[in-house]
């Protein structure tokens, strides 16, 4: 279909050049009788106004490609910054807020946030490339983590609220929710995990329960 539709267009080119030689021919018959220098430049002259005139609306084309290239080409770098500051701004909003670690698709830590080192008590070089587990406090059972992986390795969001344990051997409680990330292919490559710092509140409602029973 292609070589149909370009068909035209060269038998055009083709009409287009051979009528310019025809032209161009006799002009050069007609000032044939013309030596020396001025003869060289009339013909000349004739040539390149034949060509220019010949090859004008192509040039005015590939200009106008160029130029709507160059501008799509600007619009998306324009829309690129903008969401490159957008993202930038919402880590910053999650930074302040929120609790972030994101992990690789075997679980190992690729990346924590400042709040996620100032809750566990540890530094970012001693978290990236652990486990999670080895914040694990043993307060909860085997089958809460069972399903936490089932579910993400489904492809499915998990939240809960998990009991870890800090550097310094004291618990914290975090509500926490876990979004796998997905390629093009729509396989996992990264799990973003984000929560609060729920410590306060559990430890209030232990202290009211105690004072119920009491």
């Amino acid at each position: 279909m292609r070589t149909s539709a370009s068909l035209p267009f060269f038998l055009r080119l083709l009409l287009i050049v051979a009528g310019c030689e025809a032209v161009i021919m006799l002009g050069l018959g007609r000032f044939n009788q013309l030596d020396g220098w001025t003869g060289a430049v009339l013909d000349s002259a004739l040539l390149t106004v034949l060509l220019a005139a010949v090859l004008w609306p192509w040039l005015r084309r590939i200009e106008r490609a160029r130029l709507a290239a160059e501008s799509a080409r600007q619009q998306q770098t324009a829309e690129l910054s903008q969401s490159v500051t957008q993202l930038q701004r919402i880590r910053q909003a999650l930074d302040q807020h929120a609790i972030v670690a994101v992990t690789d698709p075997a679980g190992s830590i690729l990346e924590v946030n400042d709040a996620f080192c100032a809750i566990s008590g540890y530094t970012r070089a001693e978290l990236v490339g652990k486990n999670p587990r080895f914040l694990n406090s043993g307060h909860h059972p085997k089958s809460f983590f069972a399903d936490l992986w089932a579910t993400i390795q489904a492809g499915r969001i998990w939240h809960g609220e998990v009991r870890n344990r800090r550097k310094d051997g004291s618990l914290y409680w975090r509500d926490t929710t876990i979004v796998p990330l997905l390629d093009s292919a729509g396989r996992i490559e990264s799990y973003i995990a984000f929560g609060y710092d729920t410590t306060a509140r559990r430890e209030q409602n232990e202290a009211l329960n105690r004072l119920a029973l009491v």
